[in-house]
C-alpha cells in the first residue's frame, strides 16, 4: 500500500511538472545544414584580439576544445562549450591563425592585426578520413 500511494504521489507530480513544459521544447532541435569547409574573417572586437567560432562543416557542431593558434608565437587557446575562442594581446602585423582538432583538417588563414579593430574568424572544419591497410 505504501508503494502504490509513492507512486501516484510521483505521478501526479510528473504529470504537473510536464504539464508546465511546452511539449515542443521536449523535441530535439533541429541539426544545423551542413557546410562547404571554410574559414570566415571579419574585422570586429578590440584591437590585438582575434575572436570566433569553430564548427564542424558536416554537421554545423561546435566543437568543444578545438584548438586556435596564432602560428610563430606562444598565443592559442581552446573553444569553450559552444565552441567559442578569444586571443588576446596579439602582436600588430600580419599573423597565420590555424585551428586544430583531432579527426578533423587543420585550416589557416593569413589576417592583419592593426590598432583600430580586432578580427572575427569563424573556423568550419572538414572531418579527415584515415584510410589503413588491412590488420594482420
Amino acid at each position: 500500500m505504501k508503494y502504490v500511494f509513492l507512486a501516484a504521489i510521483a505521478a501526479i507530480f510528473a504529470r504537473g511538472i510536464l504539464g508546465l513544459i511546452d511539449p515542443s521544447a521536449l523535441n530535439a532541435p533541429d541539426r544545423p545544414k551542413p557546410v562547404a569547409p571554410h574559414v570566415q574573417v571579419s574585422a570586429e572586437g578590440p584591437p590585438g584580439t582575434a575572436s570566433g567560432y569553430v564548427y564542424d562543416a558536416k554537421t554545423g557542431e561546435p566543437l568543444i576544445g578545438a584548438f586556435v593558434t596564432v602560428e610563430q608565437t606562444e598565443l592559442g587557446t581552446a573553444t569553450d562549450l559552444s565552441g567559442m575562442y578569444t586571443i588576446d594581446h596579439i602582436p600588430l602585423g600580419k599573423h597565420q591563425l590555424s585551428a586544430s582538432y583531432i579527426g578533423f583538417y587543420d585550416p589557416k588563414v593569413t589576417v592583419a592585426i592593426d590598432s583600430v579593430h580586432g578580427v572575427m574568424v569563424d573556423f568550419w572544419l572538414a572531418p579527415r578520413v584515415y584510410h589503413t591497410g588491412p590488420v594482420e
